[in-house]
Formats: structure tokens, sequence, C-alpha cells
């Protein structure tokens, strides 16, 4: 059974080998934003994946239209909220309030952070706002987000990035939307700037749209930064 605290509020999970801790030893410690905080079927197929030994640490993002994006920006469909850009806050909150009672259970070997969707924009986001994360999975990141691109293009990495894992599905550009229409290119865009720094860059397309298969997608980069 996964541990479970709470924060400040925010719903944190815990998931790891509780049978073979040794809790004199390093282990490399995945923080993975969560939509709803729930990710027992992720922890399933990393299991399944056979993933190297881990911690799982599973945050619930309260406000994921503020939390995950850089900047303030209008809704892309109707009728929904727009984009409140607090992820540098975010960013604070994992540094000032997680971290600091993770390392109460854990002794981190390195830090990694996934996410999917607007989680894996914020992600590579991250890659320029701290270096507390040495490598990094974004599944389906929503690099249509505007000024995104050009955001990368004009700002340094300040993380030591040692690896990066990216995936897409293969039917995501397949959109009447104007603006997820451009998501192949913009993520393409993205896999060749980290290449062009010589990062350890991994991109594969998965078949499928945005929401076929999250849990083998995550689980599978997971797997792949570990290793």
């Amino acid at each position: 059974m996964p541990k479970t605290l709470t924060i400040n509020n925010r719903k944190i999970t815990i998931y790891y080998n509780e049978e073979n801790f040794d809790e004199n030893k390093k282990y490399p410690i995945v923080i993975y934003n969560s939509f709803n905080g729930n990710a027992n079927g992720l922890w399933l197929e990393c299991l399944k994946q056979k993933c190297s030994e881990f911690i799982l640490i599973v945050l619930e993002v309260l406000k994921w239209n503020e939390e995950m994006t850089p900047w303030k920006s209008d809704p892309i469909f109707k009728n929904v909220e727009g984009y409140g850009g607090k992820a540098d806050d975010y960013i604070n909150v994992i540094i000032n309030d997680i971290i600091p009672e993770v390392e109460k259970l854990f002794k981190p070997e390195y830090y990694a952070l996934a996410g999917y969707s607007l989680a894996g924009l914020f992600t590579i986001y991250s890659m320029f706002k701290t270096n507390i994360f040495t490598r990094f999975f974004s599944g389906s990141g929503s690099f249509w987000y505007p000024e995104f691109l050009n955001f990368v293009e004009n700002n340094k990495i300040i993380a030591n990035v040692d690896k990066v894992y990216m995936s897409l599905g293969n039917k995501e550009k397949k959109t009447s939307n104007k603006v997820l229409k451009t998501i192949e290119t913009d993520t393409l865009k993205m896999k060749d700037y980290l290449n062009n720094l010589n990062i350890n860059v991994k991109f594969e397309f998965y078949n499928g749209n945005h929401f076929n298969d999250v849990d083998l997608r995550v689980a599978t980069g997971i797997k792949w930064i570990l290793e």
C-alpha cells in the first residue's frame, strides 16, 4: 500500500518497494505531477515493466490550469477557464515544501521530474527554473502553449540535465482545434532544441491520441530515465 501525506492541503502519495527498502540507501526519486493524485495504475505498470528500484512521489495538482502553466494565457476551448501561469510558484512549493518532507523519509540519489500533458510542459519549463532535477519525462507535453517555444529559444537551461524522455501520440495532431493542430510540429522542435544542446534525449511516437495508454507511456518513460 502506498503512503499518503498531506502537505499544505495537498495530497502526496508515495509508492516504493517496502519489503526491500533500505533506509541507509540512496534511491532515485521521481516526482510525478498528477491531475487527480492517483497513480496506482502507473505504479503497477512500472512494476510490470520491471523498472529499476526508485521512489515515486505523486503530487496532487490542485489547480491544473494555473500550477502547470508558465504565464497567463487565454483558454483554447470555449467555455473553459484560462491558464493562470503559476508554474514558478508551484516550483517553489516543490522545492520548499515537498522535498524537505520527502527527505525526512528517503535519501535521494537524484531527483527526476515527470508529467503528462500540461504537466509535461511544466516538466520542460522547470529545466529553465531550477537545477534540483537532473532527469525528465514529458509525455504529450503541451508545447503548443502560446509563446513557449519562443521562451525556450531565448532562455537558458539551468538544470544539469542527464536524460530527457519525450513521447507523443501519432494521432494527436488530428484535431479541429487550430492551436492543438501544431502539437506534433512543436514537440519535434522541442526535441531538436534539446538534441542541439547535446542532451541525451529519447523521443517516441505511440499509436493513438492524447488519452491512449497513458500509464504505459509514462511508465516506459520513467523506466528509460532510470536506466
